[in-house]
């Protein structure tokens, strides 16, 4: 039998939790999904060439890969919830900020010398 005063009962009586949670379950993803479609717009620009765009995928995923365990054993001390939030608030910054380092930089490029 299931308590009245258990945790689950107290978090769906919690107003907007729903709606937080929903908007957090869908916003998770923006960033891994952000990173093949910024650099497929950027990568003809920069370099020329389209399938460059493959070699900065596989760049930015053997950068994750490398980073995930010391990023882990960082998190350790942290809460549960709160490091997984930060992570990706870092993410997401990282990713806006390579856009705009490389938007900046095809700008350049791309303008005819005077």
């Amino acid at each position: 039998m299931i308590d009245d005063r258990s945790g689950a009962a107290v978090a769906l009586a919690a107003p907007g939790a729903l709606a937080r949670w929903t908007a957090s379950f869908a916003l998770l993803s923006v960033p891994k999904a952000a990173g093949p479609i910024a650099i497929s717009h950027l990568a003809p620009p920069l370099t020329g060439d389209p399938t460059s765009g493959a070699a900065m995928m596989l760049a930015m995923t053997g950068a994750q890969l490398v980073g995930a365990v010391p990023i882990t054993r960082l998190g350790r001390n942290w809460n549960a919830v709160v490091f997984p939030k930060l992570l990706l608030v870092l993410r997401t910054a990282a990713l806006v900020v390579a856009v705009i380092a490389a938007t900046t930089v095809s700008g350049r490029a791309t303008r005819p010398s005077s």
